[in-house]
């Protein structure tokens, strides 16, 4: 299974057969299983982390706005 595939399963971007193979892969073993739980830990620390940084951001988009 793709990652990008998990990835766009995780923000519910995926077709309904995407989502029936991914359930499935899951399913074929817990190899798999152990996969797709690392990889969601993996998503949602780095979604929590852009929103953290989204503050930090956007002060320095204005101040280099500013400059231009």
């Amino acid at each position: 299974m793709k990652e990008e595939t998990i990835y766009r399963y995780f923000t519910r971007k995926t077709t309904e057969d995407e989502d029936k193979a991914v359930l499935e892969w899951i399913k074929a073993s817990k190899q798999n299983e152990d996969r797709f739980f690392e990889l969601k830990m993996i998503w949602h620390t780095c979604s929590e982390l852009k929103k953290e940084d989204s503050p930090v951001l956007e002060q320095a988009w204005r101040k280099l706005k500013q400059k231009i």
